[in-house]
């Protein structure tokens, strides 16, 4: 994996989703109206993502050489999101399958991507055009229209392991670097700061609320080996995508951390290597768009292929109640009882609940073995519920 700290694409990436998250060009009055009122105040902050496809013209971009702007590829913002949330283990094991556990904006970019091709699978099945994906003459599969790659911009390092340096740094108390509590047998986010290259949880106050969901660092890891789809939606492509490049503020970027987290810590045993595509990393010196510092509750999600929005409070939709017993018609669009549903459309197959569902996809193999050798995954939050094939 390489670390590019001056090519030109990561800036011009950044731009486009900054560009669009400041003045979405797909929403009319009216969700152009919730967009910007979901936006953190002025003394607010939050985190922005952004996944990008650079239409490659049968010539992708060489990871290895450095790009100028003149010659960069034709970008389209797929998917824009923010969010800095976690919800804790104790209401997703409650919830299922209706509520969104994990808020932070670059996993929720890989959620909603994972809901557009959905989208554009059903409306294909349904006779509709689209412009992502065709479906393969004599088979079930669906593929990628255009020779692609795939960015993320993210306006800060991922929690976890690629920013660990970062955070520790930041603590005036340096005695938290040697607490080792874990949650589940994997070390509690900001804890252990001195344990390099461990697998954590999401980050939280040392008095929150306990959460499984494993660091975004950790996330993008695996990624690398089990594409950008989902175990729901992985058999339905053939030659799923995997994300090329990650765009992370320069002035952030540890190279020591990323090339840890991301390469350096992997045990690579020889059956997982030929799954193995490693992200290359750009840096943007573009300013981070948010300049409060009280986190955000909200979360946008927003699709500009589908004119799409939604906004998120507490894991779901803004405005309804967050409790135990989550109403069908409150949960997220990319909940996932919302995607299996997306998901039972295209697949002829029964499954009796959702980890059935999940655990036939063939990448669960690969899924396993490359959580073992990124390292101590540790436990997960029970979310399992019966399936409705109506």
């Amino acid at each position: 994996m390489l670390v590019d700290l001056d090519d030109d694409l990561g800036n011009a990436i950044a731009q486009a989703v900054i560009n669009e998250y400041r003045r979405p060009s797909k929403l009319g009055n009216k969700l152009l109206h919730n967009f910007r009122n979901a936006r953190p105040k002025d003394t607010e902050t939050t985190v922005l993502a952004g996944l990008v496809s650079i239409e490659s013209n049968n010539r992708p971009i060489d990871q290895t050489k450095r790009q100028k702007v003149g010659k960069t590829p034709r970008l389209e913002v797929l998917v824009v999101c923010t969010g800095m949330k976690v919800m804790p283990a104790s209401r997703v094991e409650h919830s299922q399958g209706r509520l969104v556990h994990d808020l932070h904006a670059e996993i929720l970019c890989l959620r909603l991507f994972n809901w557009l091709v959905l989208q554009e699978m059903n409306a294909i099945r349904e006779n509709s055009v689209s412009n992502l994906l065709i479906r393969e003459h004599g088979t079930e599969k669906f593929k990628f229209k255009h020779d692609s790659q795939f960015a993320l911009y993210i306006s800060e390092v991922p929690c976890g392991d690629a920013s660990t340096e970062n955070l520790r740094d930041s603590f005036a108390d340096q005695t938290i670097w040697h607490s080792l509590e874990e949650t589940g047998g994997t070390l509690r986010g900001r804890n252990g700061l001195s344990r390099l290259g461990s697998v954590r949880t999401k980050p939280g106050r040392k008095d929150s609320p306990v959460s499984y969901s494993k660091s975004c660092s950790d996330k993008l890891c695996l990624k690398q080996f089990t594409s950008m789809l989902s175990s729901l939606v992985y058999d339905l492509v053939d030659d799923p995508p995997y994300l090329s490049f990650l765009v992370l503020p320069k002035q952030k970027i540890n190279q020591t951390a990323i090339k840890r987290c991301f390469c350096d810590r992997i045990k690579m045993p020889p059956e997982l290597s030929s799954y193995y595509h490693p992200l290359k990393v750009l840096a943007s010196d573009l300013p981070c768009p948010f300049t409060g510092s009280t986190p955000s509750n909200l979360s946008i999600l927003y699709c500009p292929p589908r004119s799409y929005i939604q906004v998120l409070n507490k894991g779901v939709r803004n405005g309804c109640p967050a409790k135990k017993s989550i109403q069908y018609q409150h949960q997220s669009d990319v909940s996932r009882e919302k995607l299996a549903e997306l998901a039972l459309r295209l697949t002829p197959h029964k499954f009796k609940d959702y980890n059935e569902l999940k655990n036939c996809a063939s990448v669960s193999a690969c899924k396993k073995l490359a959580r073992e050798a990124i390292g101590h995954w540790g436990k997960g939050s029970e979310d399992n519920f019966l399936l409705n094939h109506e």
